[in-house]
């Protein structure tokens, strides 16, 4: 999950056969549970637009992934629910131009 914080324990075993090999534990920490609360805390509530930041975010990182017509869906779904003088609309309609380019579709990236 976006977000999640882990600590890590990790572990390096002899060699074998000319290779290292080394295991890595995660353990999932909770809200209260990593020394990084703190800071955890100060950017949630830093920014009272968090939902549709983190929603952007995600949507980006889909877009990166190469899944255009996934990120595309998320992107214009977004543009559907926000108001119209909504100021993260500018970088809603260039991701949308960026997702159209990646596509191949110059055209409709260049009406975005």
């Amino acid at each position: 999950m976006v977000g999640s914080i882990f600590r890590l324990e990790i572990r390096r075993d002899e060699p074998f056969d000319d290779t290292r090999i080394c295991v890595v534990r995660m353990k999932l920490c909770g809200d209260d549970n990593n020394d990084l609360k703190e800071l955890y805390d100060h950017i949630k509530n830093e920014d009272e637009r968090r939902e549709e930041t983190n929603r952007m975010t995600l949507n980006t990182a889909i877009w990166r992934m190469d899944k255009f017509d996934l990120a595309e869906k998320y992107f214009r779904r977004c543009l559907s629910e926000l108001p119209s003088n909504d100021p993260l609309l500018s970088e809603l309609y260039q991701r949308l131009g960026l997702v159209a380019d990646s596509k191949g579709e110059y055209d409709s990236s260049l009406e975005w």
